[in-house]
C-alpha cells in the first residue's frame, strides 16, 4: 500500500464495527408499491360494473309475440307489464358499488378502507355470475322462447370483478407489505402510507 493510502476495510466516516453495505437500494421517490395492480383492480371493476349495468338492459329470455310474428322481451330492468321491478335494485347498487369500490381501491391511501373494497369486490363476484346464472337457466323456455344475453353478459361482469377483486387483494398486501418495512410508513389505523 502506497503511504497515506487509506486502510481497507470501513470506508471513513463509518465505525469500523457493525458497517455492512446496503443490501438494496432504496425505491425511487414518489413510487407507490403494487399501484399497477390497484390500477388493474379499478379498471377491472368500473369495467364490470357497467356490465352488470348493460345485463340489466340487455333481454333475458324472448318469448314469440302474437302480434304480426314478431317477439316479445324482458330484461331486468324492463320485466314487462305487472311485473315487480324491485329485483333490479341488486344487481343496480352492486354495479354502483362495485364502481365507487374501484375507484376507492386506486386512490385511498387507508389501508383499512383498501381491505374493505377488495373484500367488497370478492364478494360481489361471487354472488353475481351466480344471480346471472339463474336468470340464464331458471327460466322455463316454451315453444319459441329463447334465452338472451343477460345472463352471459352478467356472468362476465361478475368475474370480472372477482378478478378485480383478487387483484386488490394482492395489490392490497403488497402496499401493506412494503409499509412494514424499515423506511416504510406503517399503517396504523388509516394512516397514510406509501401505496
Amino acid at each position: 500500500m502506497p503511504a497515506g493510502y487509506p486502510p481497507q476495510g470501513a470506508p471513513a466516516g463509518y465505525p469500523a464495527q457493525g458497517w455492512s453495505p446496503p443490501s438494496y437500494a432504496p425505491s425511487p421517490v414518489g413510487r407507490k408499491p403494487a399501484f399497477g395492480l390497484r390500477l388493474a383492480a379499478m379498471l377491472l371493476a368500473i369495467t364490470g360494473g357497467l356490465g352488470i349495468l348493460v345485463a340489466c338492459v340487455l333481454p333475458f329470455v324472448y318469448f314469440p309475440s302474437s302480434s304480426r310474428g314478431g317477439q316479445q322481451s324482458y330484461s331486468i330492468l324492463f320485466p314487462g307489464s305487472g311485473a315487480v321491478r324491485w329485483f333490479a335494485a341488486e344487481p343496480i347498487v352492486v354495479a354502483l358499488v362495485a364502481i365507487v369500490a374501484g375507484i376507492v381501491l386506486l386512490a385511498s391511501s387507508s389501508q383499512g378502507a383498501r381491505w374493505v373494497m377488495t373484500g367488497m369486490l370478492l364478494a360481489y363476484g361471487i354472488q353475481t355470475p351466480l344471480l346471472f346464472v339463474g336468470y340464464l337457466f331458471a327460466t322455463g323456455l316454451g315453444s319459441g322462447a329463447h334465452r338472451g344475453l343477460a345472463g352471459p353478459a352478467g356472468i362476465v361482469a361478475g368475474l370480472l370483478l372477482l378478478a378485480a377483486g383478487i387483484l386488490g387483494l394482492v395489490g392490497t398486501s403488497a402496499s401493506q407489505r412494503a409499509g412494514a418495512q424499515p423506511g416504510g410508513t406503517a399503517a396504523l389505523g388509516g394512516a397514510v402510507t406509501p401505496g
